[in-house]
């Protein structure tokens, strides 16, 4: 099990490119949208 432990530990680190652009793409919609309520 310690084995394993490290390598668990390395992919965690490891930030997935999907997991940036998906939240990107969420603040991005969120920030279209309010500015689309108010109307600026």
């Amino acid at each position: 099990m310690s084995d394993r432990q490290p390598r668990v530990g390395r992919q965690h680190h490891h930030v997935e490119w999907w997991v940036v652009s998906a939240w990107l793409s969420l603040a991005v919609l969120l920030v279209v949208g309010l500015v689309g309520a108010v109307g600026i």
